[in-house]
C-alpha cells in the first residue's frame, strides 16, 4: 500500500483513500448508492404503482 500526498493539503495518504483523512478532499468516485436517475425511476414507479393500486380498489 504506497503512501502519496494529497493533491489539496499535500499530506501523506494511502492510496487506496477515498478521500483524504486530514482535509477530506474526494480522491476516488464511489460506485455507492444509486444516482439522481435511480432515485428518479424509483419514484416514478412507486407513483406509478400507487395510482394502480388505487385506480383498481376504487
Amino acid at each position: 500500500m504506497p503512501i502519496v500526498n494529497c493533491p489539496e493539503c499535500k499530506k501523506e495518504i494511502s492510496d487506496q483513500a477515498v478521500s483524504c483523512p486530514h482535509c477530506g478532499y474526494r480522491l476516488k468516485e464511489t460506485s455507492q448508492g444509486m444516482s439522481g436517475c435511480g432515485w428518479f425511476l424509483l419514484i416514478v414507479g412507486a407513483i406509478i404503482t400507487a395510482v394502480i393500486v388505487i385506480s383498481i380498489g376504487l
